[in-house]
């Protein structure tokens, strides 16, 4: 399920409409139940007409964008989702995490973690890299081999706060996915630079049959994932976790970790200021 669907240039030509902003609400009210919130108006008001005019820039006016593009059974939704057939023929996908960040507070103790004002969210690499993995595992198949990519667009976000993102993602899976700011986003070099940055510079526009078969594909795990669910089983931590899933779990591990840290630290003081430990030091 998707809010709307269309070519790079139909919706460019359409997204600062405000009859396109109020079919979208209509459209999220229909097939989500609930009307859309004044952020989320406000954040497709600022990040779909950045988006869009990046992507003509870069010469790719031709591909199929899914707007809001649901996983099902997650809760998650994709911001964006490119879709068009790479060199080999296999249809290609390019996850697009849009973002409206000026700033962030990042910490080398938590590298999947980034702090927006008085929230906890995911690293936007991390959030990428989740939702690739999920068109991997429950999508691509014989029938339909499927090749997923994806890049975190942070429009307004100025290079010093790239650079601090990009140095706090850690050497993970999430640092193989591109952060890219509002200097990465003008067709410089060329317009082929940009459409490589963007993950969409060898994809090629896609026959409807093509988007048809992607739509209608039953969502449903792979047999690698099942393998690596029986590997968490057996005590082998290979599942991923995406959204606030994967947010939940960071948390959890964080807080197990200070409070293993700090037993450690008070074992430490019991055992120092104890007259026994004393005694073997002063003898030694």
């Amino acid at each position: 399920m998707h809010l709307y669907g269309g070519t790079v240039s139909a919706i460019a030509r359409n997204v600062t409409q405000t009859a396109f902003i109020a079919e979208c609400e209509r459209r999220f009210a229909q097939k989500f139940g609930v009307s859309p919130s004044q952020e989320e108006v406000r954040s497709w008001l600022l990040s779909w007409p950045a988006l869009m005019s990046a992507l003509c820039s870069a010469g790719l006016g031709q591909l199929h964008v899914l707007l809001e593009y649901t996983l099902p059974a997650t809760g998650e939704r994709i911001d964006a989702l490119v879709i068009g057939a790479a060199p080999n023929g296999r249809l290609c996908t390019v996850v697009i995490e849009l973002k409206q960040w000026t700033s962030a507070q990042t910490s080398p103790l938590r590298p999947g973690m980034v702090r927006i004002g008085q929230r906890t969210v995911q690293h936007p690499a991390r959030q990428v890299g989740g939702y690739v993995r999920y068109l991997e595992d429950c999508i691509s198949r014989d029938e339909i081999p499927l090749l997923a990519r994806g890049v975190a667009v942070l429009h307004d976000a100025a290079p010093e706060l790239i650079q601090q993102l990009r140095m706090s993602v850690g050497r993970g899976p999430a640092s193989a996915y591109p952060l890219l700011g509002r200097g990465d986003l003008a067709a410089e070099p060329s317009s082929d630079a940009l459409a490589e940055r963007l993950g969409c510079a060898d994809v090629q526009p896609v026959a409807p049959e093509g988007i048809k078969a992607f739509l209608d594909a039953e969502h449903r795990p792979s047999p690698a994932l099942l393998a690596r669910a029986g590997q968490v089983i057996e005590g082998n931590d290979a599942f991923t976790l995406i959204g606030d899933q994967d947010l939940a779990r960071q948390e959890v591990w964080h807080a197990v970790e200070a409070a293993r840290e700090r037993g450690t630290r008070s074992r430490e003081t019991q055992l120092a200021r104890s007259p026994c430990w004393r005694r073997c030091w002063l003898t030694t």
